[in-house]
């Protein structure tokens, strides 16, 4: 089952943490609000317009309000942060870009 905590809300912004099930899936959907995610731990496939990322280690991903987009999680499921603004709130800082949508890793570290 998947659980899910909201950790702050306001009228223009919610921020939630997300455990996923190991397997589930997500059809293509799209949220109303701009939404910023990080993948904690586990591991998800995301795909917007037939372009796929594969995310296996702490990442961040970025979606305008209103992209299309399908998720698969991994076999040992996902934890994600996704703080989520308003795109018509007057203080929303730097919107995406409609269409715009991308995930990035830090580098990865290097033992001593």
């Amino acid at each position: 089952m998947r659980r899910q905590t909201v950790l702050a809300k306001s009228a223009v912004m919610e921020a939630r943490l997300t455990w996923y099930n190991p397997g589930e899936a997500m059809p293509v959907h799209g949220h109303r609000a701009h939404q910023l995610s990080w993948l904690l731990s586990g591991e998800m496939c995301e795909t917007s317009r037939g372009t796929a990322s594969e995310l296996v280690r702490i990442s961040r991903g970025i979606k305008p309000a209103g992209l299309p987009h399908a998720t698969l999680y991994g076999p040992a499921g996902a934890l994600v942060l996704a703080p989520n603004t308003d795109p018509d709130a007057p203080l929303c800082p730097a919107p995406p870009l409609p269409g715009a949508w991308a995930w990035s890793h830090p580098p990865a570290r290097n033992p001593l």
